[in-house]
Protein backbone atom coordinates (compact mmCIF):
# COMPACT_ATOMS: atom_id res chain seq x y z
CA UNK A 1 0.00 0.00 0.00
CA UNK A 2 1.36 3.62 -0.47
CA UNK A 3 -0.31 6.72 -0.64
CA UNK A 4 1.12 8.70 -3.46
CA UNK A 5 2.78 7.97 -7.15
CA UNK A 6 3.42 9.50 -9.85
CA UNK A 7 6.50 10.27 -12.50
CA UNK A 8 8.85 13.07 -11.06
CA UNK A 9 6.97 15.45 -13.81
CA UNK A 10 3.83 14.67 -12.29
CA UNK A 11 5.01 15.11 -8.77
CA UNK A 12 6.80 18.77 -9.57
CA UNK A 13 3.24 19.35 -10.43
CA UNK A 14 1.10 18.69 -8.07
CA UNK A 15 3.62 20.45 -5.38
CA UNK A 16 3.85 23.74 -7.42
CA UNK A 17 0.12 23.60 -7.70
CA UNK A 18 -0.20 23.17 -4.32
CA UNK A 19 -2.38 19.86 -4.39
CA UNK A 20 -0.03 17.55 -3.26
CA UNK A 21 -0.69 17.48 0.68
CA UNK A 22 -4.75 17.48 -0.56
CA UNK A 23 -3.94 13.76 -2.66
CA UNK A 24 -2.12 12.60 -0.05
CA UNK A 25 -4.67 13.36 2.62
CA UNK A 26 -7.78 12.26 0.80
CA UNK A 27 -5.55 8.68 -0.03
CA UNK A 28 -4.36 8.46 3.86
CA UNK A 29 -8.51 8.84 4.72
CA UNK A 30 -9.59 6.80 2.26
CA UNK A 31 -6.94 3.77 2.92
CA UNK A 32 -6.67 4.30 6.71
CA UNK A 33 -10.44 5.16 7.35
CA UNK A 34 -8.84 8.17 10.03
CA UNK A 35 -7.86 11.59 9.68
CA UNK A 36 -4.77 13.41 9.24
CA UNK A 37 -2.73 15.19 11.72
CA UNK A 38 -2.21 19.14 10.70
CA UNK A 39 1.34 18.33 11.55
CA UNK A 40 1.67 15.72 9.09
CA UNK A 41 0.07 17.97 6.88
CA UNK A 42 2.54 20.61 7.43
CA UNK A 43 5.46 18.43 7.03
CA UNK A 44 4.23 16.89 4.15
CA UNK A 45 3.63 20.48 2.36
CA UNK A 46 7.22 21.55 3.68
CA UNK A 47 9.51 18.37 2.75
CA UNK A 48 7.50 17.44 -0.58
CA UNK A 49 8.10 21.38 -1.55
CA UNK A 50 11.87 20.99 -0.55
CA UNK A 51 12.34 17.86 -2.25
CA UNK A 52 10.30 18.79 -5.90
CA UNK A 53 12.87 22.07 -5.84
CA UNK A 54 15.64 19.27 -5.45
CA UNK A 55 14.32 17.08 -8.73
CA UNK A 56 13.64 20.38 -10.36
CA UNK A 57 17.49 21.38 -9.59
CA UNK A 58 19.34 18.29 -10.92
CA UNK A 59 16.70 17.52 -13.65
CA UNK A 60 15.75 14.62 -12.16
CA UNK A 61 12.54 14.12 -14.72
CA UNK A 62 12.59 10.12 -16.36
CA UNK A 63 12.37 8.88 -12.36
CA UNK A 64 9.54 7.48 -10.74
CA UNK A 65 7.49 8.55 -6.98
CA UNK A 66 6.10 6.60 -4.58
CA UNK A 67 5.12 8.44 -1.32
CA UNK A 68 3.98 7.09 2.28
CA UNK A 69 4.76 3.06 0.96
CA UNK A 70 4.04 0.95 4.05
CA UNK A 71 6.26 -1.65 4.41
CA UNK A 72 5.20 -5.14 4.43
CA UNK A 73 3.99 -6.82 7.71
CA UNK A 74 4.32 -3.73 9.55
CA UNK A 75 2.68 -0.86 10.09
CA UNK A 76 5.70 1.29 9.41
CA UNK A 77 6.12 3.52 5.95
CA UNK A 78 8.73 4.94 4.61
CA UNK A 79 8.37 8.72 3.32
CA UNK A 80 9.47 8.25 -0.39
CA UNK A 81 10.72 5.56 -2.87
CA UNK A 82 12.63 7.14 -5.52
CA UNK A 83 12.46 4.37 -8.77
CA UNK A 84 14.55 4.61 -11.99
CA UNK A 85 17.60 2.99 -14.07
CA UNK A 86 21.21 3.28 -13.27
CA UNK A 87 23.73 4.35 -15.64
CA UNK A 88 24.23 0.77 -17.03
CA UNK A 89 20.18 0.19 -17.52
CA UNK A 90 19.15 -1.67 -14.15
CA UNK A 91 16.89 -0.63 -12.20
CA UNK A 92 17.35 1.16 -9.39
CA UNK A 93 15.54 2.68 -6.12
CA UNK A 94 16.35 4.52 -3.58
CA UNK A 95 14.45 5.56 -0.03
CA UNK A 96 14.22 8.89 1.18
CA UNK A 97 13.16 9.58 5.02
CA UNK A 98 12.40 13.54 5.36
CA UNK A 99 12.79 15.20 8.51
CA UNK A 100 12.15 18.43 9.65
CA UNK A 101 15.39 18.81 11.62
CA UNK A 102 17.11 22.01 10.92
CA UNK A 103 20.50 19.81 11.91
CA UNK A 104 21.65 16.93 13.62
CA UNK A 105 24.66 15.51 15.09
CA UNK A 106 26.53 12.77 16.27
CA UNK A 107 25.39 10.99 19.36
CA UNK A 108 26.76 8.17 21.94
CA UNK A 109 24.05 5.89 21.12
CA UNK A 110 24.88 3.91 18.65
CA UNK A 111 22.55 4.17 15.36
CA UNK A 112 21.40 7.47 16.77
CA UNK A 113 21.91 10.96 16.01
CA UNK A 114 21.21 13.96 18.32
CA UNK A 115 18.72 16.64 16.15
CA UNK A 116 16.13 19.22 17.99
CA UNK A 117 12.70 17.75 18.68
CA UNK A 118 9.82 18.32 20.57
CA UNK A 119 10.95 20.91 22.14
CA UNK A 120 14.36 19.59 22.86
CA UNK A 121 17.75 18.09 21.84
CA UNK A 122 16.92 14.67 21.73
CA UNK A 123 18.77 11.11 20.81
CA UNK A 124 16.35 10.13 18.02
CA UNK A 125 16.77 6.85 15.92
CA UNK A 126 19.04 7.22 12.76
CA UNK A 127 16.29 7.64 9.29
CA UNK A 128 18.49 4.95 8.11
CA UNK A 129 17.82 2.76 10.55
Amino acid sequence: MHLYSASAKLFTEDVLLNRIAEKLKTSFSDQMGRRVSPNEMNAWRNSLQSFAHVLSHFQLTNVGIVLEMQLPLTSKRLDCLLTGFDETGLPSAVVIEFKQWENAEASAIDDCVVAYAGQAHRDLLHPSQ
